[in-house]
């Protein structure tokens, strides 16, 4: 992909995980932030393996759109995460992500936990933005 494709495909992701983010704030169950806040200490324990960051960074991002409970945002973060898998290398390579990701989630987990929803949103479009960054260091490289 072009560099203009994937801020493109970023831009639209930061809207649906924000939208994602503030729906779970308003709807998670209590088992469900359970399992955000499970997720979030298995990720945290491979924090030096960048692979399977990835594959349990992808895990929790589905299970905050799990907790959001709308389909529609469900099937077009599915498709979205289809094309981002054509991008190659996780952004978990890049230096400092790792540990920026964990900080951004651990956020993210008590914004929704607290039910702040505009933080919520907030915060997750934030953490999105912060992973283009990361991906635009990994295409320049």
């Amino acid at each position: 992909m072009e560099p203009a494709e994937v801020v493109e495909l970023y831009a639209l992701r930061e809207i649906l995980e924000g939208a994602a983010a503030r729906l779970a704030a308003l709807q998670a169950s209590p088992s469900e932030v359970d399992d955000l806040v499970d997720l979030e200490e298995e990720l945290e324990a491979h924090a030096e393996d960048p692979s399977q960051m990835a594959r349990l960074n992808r895990l929790f991002h589905d299970a905050i759109v799990r907790a959001a409970h709308n389909r529609y945002i469900t099937g077009a973060l599915k498709d979205l995460q289809d094309f981002i898998g054509l991008l190659g290398a996780t952004t978990f390579t890049v230096s400092g992500r790792s540990s920026m990701a964990v900080r951004e989630h651990r956020a993210l987990i008590a914004a929704i936990t607290e039910r702040h929803a505009d933080k919520a949103e907030m915060l997750a479009r934030s953490h999105i933005r912060e992973a283009l960054r990361a991906r635009m260091k990994l295409l320049r490289a």
